[in-house]
């Protein structure tokens, strides 16, 4: 009778250790978190694509012309584990995974795509709004990554 006890309780603790890791990984970013900031401007010459991917210790910044011929610029940068973590505390992977695919009519009247795409578990998902009008829950960190876009300067 003690050892089925003791199965038992080991199985109940198992579940419950599976479950709350479960849970928070769908909380909470990890460090294997990729999250990629996006601006398209259509009718517009030179550099005037933008992605910053941001992951833990590192920002990459890539610049592209609509003119294929015309080479990438890629500048590269470190995060700090004080920028990196406030990152992270911003974003809701739950709320992120139920928000829409698309907000407005982005690329409308020439207007900017802009752009949100986080991988997480293997899983990616973008939303994309037109420039300058985001989701209000997406503010906290947009403001984060246009920051460090932003930081970018030399990268012309």
């Amino acid at each position: 009778m003690k050892t089925n006890l003791f199965k038992i309780s080991v199985i109940l603790f198992l579940f419950s250790v599976v479950t709350t890791a479960c849970k928070k990984d769908k909380e909470k970013p990890d460090d294997s978190l990729i999250i990629s900031y996006g601006l398209d401007v259509g009718l517009c010459y030179g550099y005037c694509n933008n992605k910053l991917t941001v992951k833990k210790d590192q920002l990459v910044l890539r610049r592209t012309d609509h003119n294929p011929t015309i080479t990438a610029k890629v500048c590269e940068g470190t995060i700090s584990t004080e920028d990196w973590n406030a990152l992270k505390a911003a974003i809701n992977l739950t709320e992120f995974s139920k928000l829409e695919e698309t907000y407005g009519c982005p690329g409308c009247n020439d207007g900017g795509i802009s752009w949100v795409e986080i991988t997480y578990n293997g899983t990616t998902k973008r939303v994309t709004f037109e420039s300058g009008k985001e989701p209000d829950n997406m503010a906290a960190y947009l403001s984060i990554l246009r920051k460090h876009r932003d930081s970018f300067k030399d990268c012309n």
